[in-house]
């Protein structure tokens, strides 16, 4: 199965604090693939995100679809950091979980790693919020979208949306 990265490894890198020293390995794409199931798909909706795939896949991006891939970046790409950073803070060992930060490992602290992914996490919502107002500002240039497709509308998760977050002039506080 051929699978299309929705974000390269620059662009990830250059976006959080994955050490550029990281090579992504099979764990890593794995993560980011289900990255951008969970967060990109449900949010575009399964129409947008094959045609998205397949643009990607053949490197033929519409300007429209350019500007909505620079919108979610930043989003998934913290998504990605949050899920993949206990495995890159720690590594499992015949003892526990250590850190790598000698040849031996030293045990990992759960306070440091929870703030840690609470930062990711944080800066991914933010980034999440963001993108869902610019995907309602800008739906006209994406007819493949609805906010209440099959999918499930991208910020309450009903159908029919029923959230009103965008009334076309203002945002409104959910």
């Amino acid at each position: 199965m051929n699978i299309v990265s929705l974000i390269t490894e620059n662009e990830l890198k250059s976006l959080t604090s994955i050490s550029t020293n990281n090579t992504i390995t099979s764990p890593l794409r794995q993560i980011m693939y289900q990255c951008q199931l969970q967060y990109v798909k449900t949010l575009i909706c399964e129409d947008l995100y094959n045609e998205l795939v397949t643009q990607i896949g053949t490197n033929t991006l519409t300007p429209a679809n350019v500007l909505l891939r620079e919108a979610y970046l930043p989003m998934l790409a913290w998504y990605i950091y949050y899920e993949w950073l206990p495995f890159d803070y720690a590594k499992a060992r015949e003892q526990s979980l250590v850190n790598q930060e000698s040849p031996y490992g030293s045990p990992v602290s759960d306070t440091t790693l929870t703030y840690m992914r609470g930062q990711s996490k944080s800066f991914a919502e933010r980034s999440e919020i963001e993108f869902k107002k610019w995907l309602l500002v800008n739906q006209d240039n994406y007819p493949l979208w609805s906010p209440d497709c099959g999918c499930g509308c991208s910020v309450c998760g009903n159908t029919p949306c029923r959230c009103n977050i965008y009334n076309g002039t203002t945002f409104i506080t959910i």
